[in-house]
């Protein structure tokens, strides 16, 4: 095989595994102490929301590090204020400390603001 396939080859095994993350795997993240949310429920979208605050809607994507199974999910608020939100979402166990549960996803924010949030995420309906 030539140098261009594998190329090719490499690009596309790539790009499908940060698609059947970003594009197939909906999940709810939240905080407690303070509490909040971060909803990634459609693809290229995101939801961020506390309960003294509007939430704020971004635009953006995902990429996908397959073999540290973590995945970066960066955008642009959508509001005037403007700026970026960044999570950074990883695959294991996640306890959010006020309950017995444990969660899929493990997240870490980092707000506009300039706030860093830590949390968990599980699957909407799981």
């Amino acid at each position: 095989m030539n140098r261009y396939l594998w190329s090719l080859a490499f690009f596309l095994l790539l790009g499908s595994s940060a698609a059947s993350w970003a594009g197939e795997q909906p999940v709810i993240c939240f905080g407690t102490e303070p509490f909040w949310s971060l909803e990634l429920t459609e693809p290229g979208t995101a939801r961020f929301s506390t309960p003294d605050s509007p939430p704020a809607d971004y635009l953006g994507a995902a990429s996908t590090l397959a073999p540290r199974t973590e995945t970066v999910w960066r955008g642009r608020a959508t509001g005037a204020d403007g700026g970026e939100l960044v999570a950074f979402l990883r695959e294991g166990p996640c306890s959010d400390g006020m309950s017995d549960a444990v969660h899929p996803y493990s997240v870490n924010v980092s707000l506009p603001d300039g706030r860093h949030l830590g949390g968990c995420c599980r699957v909407p309906g799981q």
